[in-house]
């Protein structure tokens, strides 16, 4: 079917038939579907169980368990997410950091093992059976070891991108456990359950490796050649330091819970929390599936982080909502295959473990993307956060309530932390910004700038036809894939009254971003840019920093649709790649640098005029003015506009200044990267640039913008703290003083190139989009609380 055909489906239809094609979503489903097809099995195996083993050895075997999983996650130094991140660009380097990852945890998991056998009787006594023979010793030490490696795998054939070999292995893993389970039964009815889930490793663990090892990794190496990128054991160690402390929290909770259950209330509760908490468990493991192919193909595409982190989200909604539905109507006909008392005591607790799982996959993903970001706090924090809080609350509710109690402090704990990190992070912009929720929008938005502009559903919903029309008209390029193999890959997120699709062949990158305005204010700043890129690309004396420009492929009308065209810039957002301190700098230099070259090269020297100051001053503050007298924000701001004037007009006119080409919207969101950091390789959307602007600007607001997202705060906001404490950083000086003294002209003081930035920025967002002027908390926060202490 062409591409014609399919965009005029439904957009439903598109987004589905769009993701399956693409790895984050195959491997992702691939992982979902290993934990769907374990979380089945074993749901069979504990039926089995329930039934072939009395209550009391369920619970000290399951207890014994916890233990041993816990054991080998803390021997594995979470090398799982090492191998998720790092594979992707390891190259050669591959097999070397799979045997390694394999050895360290190895022989960190016998030594573990050791130290808690010897120490049982302090930390665990009720499961003093694990040390009543040397034969179960170094039974249990050998199968930690073989637990990390058989965990290891799975994480290094999702780094490799063909995790549709996880599921295999680990079905062949949960029907070989309940094999064991039933003939162990009669042979060694103590300890079966927990050898039943040991004894499988080694026949597992044989044939995967050598899958890997002689097929998988060759083919990978092969395949990335000229893209991979050297392992540096510095970051590993960086990442792994913090990576494995907040996994070790995280799995700590895990183990902790039943322990505590055990030695406060008994076995047989354990065995019906341990029971109720593995089926909600399966539940978890979806987001924890779908992040494991996230944070692989964001290390492999870290400039589509953001568009991936919210189709991820997405998707494991989709599949979680209709799971956790059912739990919550069946759980205690489900628990009835169980036993009778599984139904009658645990059925509340599994209602409030599913109803968990849906928050938890706010919190999941969300720390998934700050390790591709290797925002290693984040890793911390988050996972820190929790556990204190879910253990704590477990232990007071668990006295009042039971088990019960524990399902109570589950919930809090995950809808509090997903709500702290809806409304105070990145994922305001990144994912609320692409949902249909006005009042929600109203009630998080006290942050540092509206969090999202929802679409015209209607205008939505026809995009994929009107795709299509667009796709029709355009001119063939022979530097391109055909157009007739093209599809809609994702839509871009934007704050102007624009939709943005990103189209290209569907197994491979996109290649154009397709424009289409949604209002005449739109259409009007679309038009804008192009004629800005248009004459800035004819200047000859920009030479080859033109480079740094995007290119209009086509711009027309398809029906009563006008559309643009543009050829995608390569490279990473910046605003991706500012998290890493040791980086930072050099970053902020290259931008600043790159821009500055337009203006350099433009620049010329004026005496400031009544013309200029109508461009700089008076037009913004007349548009203040006018929203003023409408009340649109508040009415008393006049005499601040006229005090911000007079001071203005009052130390520009008669300078001796330089002028030159601005973008008007510089900030990191704007500028593209090199993926190593090593150059400036585009500088996007044109539509507010200037032929007549103050070349500092640009760089004041590429300052404030850097500081936004990473303070959570309004631009206002740290507008007033700059406006009335001398808070810069030395950096920012550096780097705003030493663009100001390359350009001919006097040098203007930081108040005064401030005050002008703030003016433009806020005026500028009024023409790029109406979602600003309706806006009465961000009119407060950018507008009333500057003028107020004008």
């Amino acid at each position: 079917m062409s591409v014609f055909a399919r965009a005029a489906r439904s957009s439903v239809l598109m987004q589905i038939g769009s993701h399956l094609r693409l790895p984050l979503f195959r491997n992702g489903y691939a992982l979902v579907l290993s934990s769907a097809v374990t979380a089945g099995l074993g749901m069979l195996y504990w039926i089995v169980a329930a039934r072939t083993y009395p209550p009391e050895v369920i619970g000290l075997n399951s207890a014994a368990l916890s233990v041993l999983t816990f054991l080998a996650f803390f021997s594995e130094l979470n090398l799982m997410s090492v191998l998720n991140r790092f594979i992707p660009s390891a190259g050669k380097d591959t097999p070397r950091l799979i045997g390694y990852s394999y050895a360290i945890s190895a022989f960190l998991a016998l030594v573990v093992s050791l130290v808690f056998l010897a120490g049982l009787d302090l930390w665990a006594p009720s499961l003093g059976f694990l040390r009543s023979s040397p034969v179960i010793v170094i039974w249990f030490t050998a199968s930690a070891i073989l637990w990390c490696i058989f965990v290891l795998q799975d994480s290094a054939l999702t780094g490799l991108r063909q995790a549709t070999w996880v599921p295999v292995g680990n079905t062949v893993f949960a029907i070989l456990k309940i094999g064991f389970l039933v003939v162990l039964a009669q042979s060694i009815p103590s300890y079966g359950v927990l050898a039943s889930w040991t004894v499988p490793l080694l026949l597992t663990i044989v044939p995967v490796n050598l899958l890997l090892f002689r097929k998988l990794i060759p083919r990978h190496v092969i395949a990335s050649e000229g893209k991979a990128q050297p392992i540096v054991l510095s970051h590993i160690a960086r990442y792994v330091a913090s990576d494995y402390f907040g996994s070790v929290l995280t799995q700590a909770t895990y183990t902790v819970l039943p322990i505590m259950v055990t030695q406060q209330i008994g076995a047989t509760e354990n065995a019906y929390y341990y029971l109720a908490w593995t089926m909600a468990y399966s539940l978890y493991l979806v987001s924890i599936s779908m992040g494991q192919s996230l944070l692989a193909e964001g290390a492999t595409d870290p400039g589509n982080l953001d568009a991936y982190s919210y189709r991820v989200f997405v998707q494991t909604l989709a599949l979680l909502v209709p799971v956790v539905a059912v739990v919550l109507v069946g759980a205690p006909d489900i628990l009835l295959l169980f036993g009778k008392g599984y139904s009658s005591d645990a059925a509340t607790l599994l209602r409030l473990l599913a109803l968990s799982a849906l928050p938890h996959a706010v919190t999941s993903i969300y720390t998934t993307t700050a390790r591709v970001r290797r925002r290693m706090r984040t890793v911390v924090v988050v996972p820190a956060s929790l556990s204190i809080l879910t253990i704590s609350l477990s232990y007071f509710l668990m006295g009042t309530h039971g088990i019960t109690g524990i399902g109570m402090a589950w919930l809090i704990s995950q809808t509090a932390m997903a709500v702290i990190l809806l409304a105070g992070t990145r994922l305001r912009t990144v994912w609320l910004s692409k949902l249909h929720v006005p009042s929600l929008t109203y009630l998080l938005s006290f942050c540092h700038r509206p969090l999202w502009y929802w679409d015209d559903k209607l205008h939505v919903l026809k995009a994929p036809k009107l795709t299509a029309d667009v796709l029709t008209a355009l001119p063939i390029w022979p530097d391109l894939p055909p157009i007739q193999t093209w599809d809609i890959h994702y839509r871009v997120g934007t704050f102007a009254d624009l939709v943005v699709v990103a189209l290209g062949p569907p197994r491979d990158a996109p290649v154009v971003l397709l424009k289409m305005p949604r209002t005449t204010i739109a259409a009007a700043n679309l038009r804008r840019q192009n004629d800005v890129l248009t004459e800035l690309r004819a200047d000859s004396r920009l030479g080859d920093w033109r480079a740094l420009l995007p290119l209009i492929l086509a711009e027309g009308q398809a029906g009563k649709q006008p559309y643009t065209v543009e050829r995608i810039v390569p490279g990473v957002v910046l605003s991706e790649m500012l998290f890493a301190p040791e980086s930072r700098a050099r970053l902020l230099h290259l931008a600043v640098e790159a821009i500055g070259e337009l203006h350099r090269r433009t620049a010329r020297s004026v005496q400031v005029d009544a013309q200029l100051l109508q461009q700089w001053v008076d037009a913004p503050i007349a548009t203040l003015r006018r929203m003023s007298e409408t009340g649109l924000h508040h009415k008393d701001n006049a005499p601040a506009l006229m005090r911000l004037a007079e001071e203005l007009r009052a130390t520009l006119m008669g300078r001796t200044l330089a002028v030159s080409w601005t973008h008007g919207d510089f900030a990191p969101g704007n500028i593209l990267m090199a993926p190593d950091g090593s150059k400036v390789t585009g500088i996007i959307d044109w539509d507010l640039a200037v032929s007549t602007g103050l070349p500092a600007t640009d760089v004041m607001l590429f300052l404030l913008a850097i500081r936004t997202p990473a303070d959570c705060r309004a631009m206002g906001e740290i507008m007033q703290e700059l406006l009335t404490a001398a808070s810069w950083t030395s950096e920012e000086r550096t780097l705003l003083e030493t663009h100001q003294l390359t350009a001919p002209g006097d040098v203007l003081e930081m108040r005064t190139v401030l005050l002008l930035t703030w003016l433009w920025h806020v005026t500028a967002n009024f023409s790029k989009s109406t979602f600003y002027v309706h806006h009465p908390m961000w009119l407060a926060k950018n507008v009333d609380n500057v003028l107020r202490i004008l």
